[in-house]
């Protein structure tokens, strides 16, 4: 938005409880309230307070009066409208519905140059939030392959404009093999949650993850489950284990790396959120919301027994 620049199309891909909604409403309120990212930090305070004169859409997939569909059109009673698609949504957002409502009426996609039309000469965010429900919902599959058509265009407009698209996605890649995966429940259009993730990733070149990092996921435990984690004050009892470790290299193998990784994952074994995530991905899909149920359990467990481990361990 500052200097026109840069990348303008943000995939945030992450299982149920990855963060996705909460990064969407971060920048939903930093843009609508700049002074209120002062309390964030100084550098994004700096940042968005130069940002002005920004239009916010919002699209969310749950709510047919945020994404409306066929099935569940948005009437708008004093203006005679039934808007049906979220091509038709966008267009009456930004008060353009003229332009997109043949395409809206008839249930066909906008042409590419129309989407530029919607959008020239215009600073828009348009935030996008639980759009595979919103596939999900709709009543056949050529509905949907426009939708991801749809949004295939639309990022290539954006890229070329000075708006942004951000859009969350459901969905994770697995730490085992690599393949995106899907929640149960979208099983049904599982192909389509891959193709809109690949029409998204050729135009940002990256797909986003809200934690990204195995060490930020371990930081949101340690701030939810502990008042304080202090690796110093276990040093000692550490060390003792670590000795262990390094007389037996025919076992254990180099451990250099892995006594690193403690340093980032105390009170946690390394391993022990890698089990985590593949038993939430294998089950529930809800990474975060999965790794601090169940670590709360297991604490208060360990916490009333005679138990006193110097971490907490995969086999806990």
């Amino acid at each position: 938005f500052l200097e026109g620049g840069g990348r303008k199309v943000f995939p945030l891909m992450a299982l149920f409880g990855g963060g996705k909604t909460h990064t969407l409403l971060a920048i939903y309120h930093a843009l609508k309230n700049p002074e209120s990212t002062q309390y964030l930090s100084r550098e994004l305070y700096e940042l968005y307070r130069k940002i002005s004169g920004v239009e916010v859409v919002v699209i969310y997939g749950e709510e047919s009066s945020l994404a409306p569909s066929p099935t569940k059109p948005l009437v708008i009673r004093e203006k005679n409208l039934e808007i049906k698609t979220l091509w038709g949504y966008l267009g009456y957002k930004l008060d353009r519905y003229d332009l997109v409502e043949r395409y809206d009426r008839e249930l066909v996609n906008p042409d590419i140059g129309v989407l530029h039309e919607l959008l020239r000469g215009r600073r828009v965010a348009i935030l996008v939030d639980e759009i595979l429900d919103y596939m999900l919902e709709l009543p056949d599959e050529k509905l949907v392959e426009r939708v991801i058509r749809f949004f295939e265009d639309l990022a290539t407009v954006v890229s070329e404009t000075n708006s942004v698209l951000v859009v969350s996605i459901a969905a994770g890649k697995s730490e085992v093999t690599g393949e995106i995966v899907t929640q149960t429940m979208y099983a049904r259009i599982a192909k389509y949650v891959k193709s809109l993730i690949e029409v998204l990733l050729r135009v940002a070149g990256n797909i986003y993850l809200p934690i990204s990092e195995k060490a930020e996921l371990y930081n949101v435990l340690k701030k939810r489950l502990f008042k304080e984690v202090n690796v110093d004050k276990a040093r000692a009892e550490l060390e003792v284990q670590f000795k262990t470790y390094k007389e037996y290299p025919e076992v254990f193998g180099d451990v250099t790396a892995f006594i690193q990784k403690v340093g980032e994952s105390y009170p946690f074994h390394p391993e022990y959120l890698t089990i985590l995530q593949l038993v939430a991905e294998r089950i529930t899909g809800q990474r975060t919301r999965f790794a601090i149920r169940v670590s709360r359990v297991l604490l208060r467990q360990l916490y009333k027994s005679a138990s006193n481990p110097a971490m907490i361990m995969p086999w806990h």
